[in-house]
């Protein structure tokens, strides 16, 4: 029943074949399970426990940012207060009169605090003004005065800021006549007659200012004065006139309500420039006083009411998007250590899958190897066993063929 010497020394041969191929394998494995362990706890455990921190820091800071500058703080208890106050106030107000305010063109465009006062259409409007009157008054300027560019057109342009001040008060002091006592409406009237007088003044003077340095530029008045012999281009101006330009569509209307004739004659387009400057800067005045009468509410009290709640709005406004930006910035820079946090154990996660299908292929490849063995030992028992068989005179052994064979397993992976 037992391998005879030639097969036991093929059987210890394929052990110890086996026995080194696979201690080799085993020990190629063990190295692979140490990295999977390390790799699947820096994975479950380190990587879990820096997200988890990263949370907490998260919801730490928020809370703090909120207690500093955010809805617990000192700042927003305060912006609240002073809104609900605001708010309070106009109400009263708009119980006590019975109306609501009538305001317009007072909402700013933009809310930056920068930009809110003068992104107001009525400021933007009354700018508007301003800068119109400075072609139209510069060359008056520069004829009267002698500055030139652009000196001229800052003297231009402060002259028309006053023209709209002055319009700014008529237009209050015209919506606020009637209102409040007879003391108050007497002044407001004063007021009033006194802008206008100063308007119309200065309306005036830039018209004479116009006529009368204009007129030195006519042939007679270099006669006068005695000086032809200067170059024109020393005192005439240069480019076409824009009271001219803007007006030319009421030329012949003006020419017979004034008796202007004569085309083509210096002095006649003179004054008809001086009639174009009078109108043009007596409708910046009208236009003036018509946006800031359209402006301003009857009743001082109620339109300082709704503006201080405005106000107060637009500041606590600002300090919410203040900390809903930094609250944003925050939470970007949160997710995005977390992201990458992520994408770390991902990586890991996938280092781990990859050295788990490369252990499971070096325990198939055992399999295939071992079983390669296996099949060479039993060709070469089989081949001794039947060269045997045709040998012996005596009855073949017991082990022989499939019962032997059962026992090759056994043997070989006896250690």
């Amino acid at each position: 029943m037992a391998f005879s010497t030639y097969e036991q020394t093929r059987i210890a041969e394929a052990r110890s074949a086996v026995n080194q191929y696979t201690r080799r394998i085993r020990q190629s494995i063990d190295r692979l399970n140490n990295e999977i362990h390390e790799k699947t706890l820096l994975r479950d455990e380190d990587y879990g426990s820096q997200k988890r921190s990263l949370n907490d820091d998260l919801a730490a800071t928020l809370k703090r940012q909120s207690t500093l500058s955010g809805l617990e703080s000192q700042e927003y208890a305060e912006l609240s207060k002073d809104q609900e106050e605001q708010i309070q106030i106009r109400r009263k107000m708009v119980h006590r009169l019975g109306r609501n305010p009538k305001l317009s063109m007072h909402e700013p465009i933009f809310t930056h605090w920068l930009l809110s006062f003068v992104s107001q259409p009525y400021v933007a409007f009354l700018t508007l003004l301003a800068l119109l009157e400075t072609p139209i008054n510069s060359f008056a300027v520069e004829l009267a005065i002698g500055f030139l560019p652009p000196i001229s057109w800052i003297v231009a342009f402060l002259i028309g800021v006053v023209f709209v001040l002055i319009a700014h008060f008529m237009g209050i002091h015209m919506r606020r006549l009637t209102t409040g006592s007879w003391v108050e409406g007497f002044w407001r009237g004063l007021v009033l007659i006194l802008a206008f007088l100063l308007g119309v003044f200065m309306i005036y003077v830039l018209f004479a200012m116009r006529g009368e340095v204009t007129s030195l530029i006519t042939p007679q008045g270099f006669s006068n004065l005695n000086i032809l012999d200067q170059p024109p281009a020393a005192v005439a101006p240069s480019g076409p006139d824009v009271g001219v330009s803007i007006l030319s569509v009421f030329e012949e209307p003006l020419r017979k309500y004034f008796n202007i004739s004569g085309a083509g004659i210096l002095s006649d387009e003179t004054k008809f420039a001086q009639l174009g400057l009078l109108m043009l800067n007596t409708l910046v005045l009208i236009i003036g006083t018509a946006l800031s009468f359209v402006r301003h509410d009857p009743n001082e009290e109620i339109e300082a009411a709704a503006l201080s709640m405005l106000a107060a709005t637009r500041k606590l406004n600002r300090f919410l998007r203040a900390f809903r930006q930094v609250q944003a910035k925050t939470y970007e820079h949160f997710t995005r250590r977390i992201t990458e946090l992520q994408r770390e154990a991902d990586q890991l996660n996938n280092e781990v899958e990859a050295l788990e299908s490369k252990r499971d292929q070096y325990f198939a490849q055992m399999d295939n190897d071992v079983g390669q063995i296996f099949s060479v030992l039993a060709e070469q028992i089989s081949a001794y066993q039947d060269g045997n068989r045709n040998k012996r005179t005596a009855d073949v052994p017991a082990y022989f063929g499939k019962t032997g064979m059962r026992q090759l397993g056994p043997e070989i992976l006896a250690e």
